[in-house]
């Protein structure tokens, strides 16, 4: 084999490209750029602060790094009313019962690793451990979402500005109506920036009627695109 320094660079990395190394028995294998970084993502390997992956179990009694999310109806992520989870992350062998409690009653993100697409911000409770079997559930009071849980991904829970400066961001269409009403529960009376799908920035009536719920009123009922909260 020619020293490694003596390949070309590869410019144009892809999830397909492979890399050279070693397992954990010392064995010589070789990984895809996509393998690893799929398990860097589900693991939170990174080390991103106050953020806990889990692998969805909808169908079968909970096990080690497993959750499960318990709905008013389907599997939408409007519907979720809690969630239960284990004290060890997905792939994981560190207790993290103490580190869940920095949670307790914050301002939370679930959303499906590998697609950003499905994910839900929400309002939880305090994270108890009632079975006292290793795994905590919370309530879980929703805010923005969008799609559906799937059984057998992968999905990470972190904090969600918990710094109090907490948004929404949430999407309209006024056809048949020139009014939105938004419940964003964020506590407050937000500041509301209107962006039209053209990326043009309008100005609309905003009435609060009180700190977690807003009606936003149009000139008419031709306007699409999402309402920005802070």
């Amino acid at each position: 084999m020619a020293r490694i320094s003596k390949y070309a660079q590869d410019d144009n990395v892809t999830r397909s490209d492979k890399l050279f190394g070693s397992d954990g028995s010392g064995s010589t294998r070789n990984f895809s750029v996509a393998s690893v970084t799929d398990f860097i993502s589900e693991t939170n390997s990174a080390g991103i602060p106050l953020q806990f992956t889990f692998k969805l179990n909808q169908t079968q009694t909970l096990q080690t790094g497993e959750a499960k999310i318990t709905t008013s109806s389907g599997t939408t992520f409007a519907n979720a009313t809690s969630i239960n989870v284990s004290k060890f992350q997905f792939k994981g062998s560190l207790d993290i019962s103490a580190a869940l409690t920095a949670l307790n009653n914050k301002k939370i993100i679930i959303i499906e690793v590998g697609n950003n697409n499905n994910y839900g911000t929400f309002s939880a409770g305090a994270w108890t451990d009632a079975n006292a079997d290793g795994f905590f559930s919370t309530t879980l009071s929703a805010s923005a979402t969008n799609g559906s849980f799937t059984d057998g991904k992968v999905y990470a829970i972190a904090a969600f500005n918990t710094d109090g400066d907490a948004h929404v961001a949430a999407s309209f269409d006024t056809s048949g109506t020139a009014t939105k009403t938004i419940n964003h529960n964020l506590g407050k009376f937000p500041s509301v920036t209107i962006k039209l799908n053209d990326n043009s920035v309008v100005y609309a009536d905003v009435s609060h009627t009180n700190n977690n719920t807003l009606t936003i009123t149009f000139s008419d009922n031709v306007y699409t695109g999402v309402a920005l909260l802070n």
